[in-house]
């Protein structure tokens, strides 16, 4: 046999250590997790129109008529852009104090209801009498 000096050893056993962790590594790699699955598939009609973003779009797609302030219940009127049961009641209470509205202009003579909340409803609005 061949006799080995104490240096000589030492790079040896560097080497087969080094060889273990390289083989070790080797198969660590190959033990991978699987693919994830495929997603599902979906189908779309692209000719279909897309729904609006803005709110008082969606606000048109599900009641596409215009509410009468003249006729119209503190419920009905709740639904409107910017208008809570508070203000409701007060449009119907200054509506059965002083008579129909002719024109929307008029709900700025209603506490709490400016110029801004006016122009969020004046889209879905109407001053019918009724005559």
């Amino acid at each position: 046999m061949f006799y080995l000096t104490k240096q000589e050893r030492l790079v040896l056993a560097f080497l087969v250590a080094a060889l273990a962790v390289g083989a070790a590594a080797k198969v660590i790699r190959g033990r991978r997790a699987p693919a994830p699955p495929e997603p599902a598939t979906l189908e779309y009609d692209l000719t279909a129109p897309k729904p609006p973003a803005d709110a008082a779009s969606l606000l048109a797609l599900t009641k596409p008529e215009k509410i009468n302030v003249n006729a119209a219940d503190v419920a009905e009127l709740c639904e409107l852009p910017g208008v809570g049961e508070c203000y409701a009641g007060r449009i119907v209470a200054y509506r059965e104090e002083h008579g129909p509205f002719e024109e929307p202009e008029e709900l700025l003579a209603v506490k709490g209801i400016g110029p801004a909340t006016l122009e969020k409803m004046r889209p879905h609005i109407t001053c019918e009498t009724g005559k």
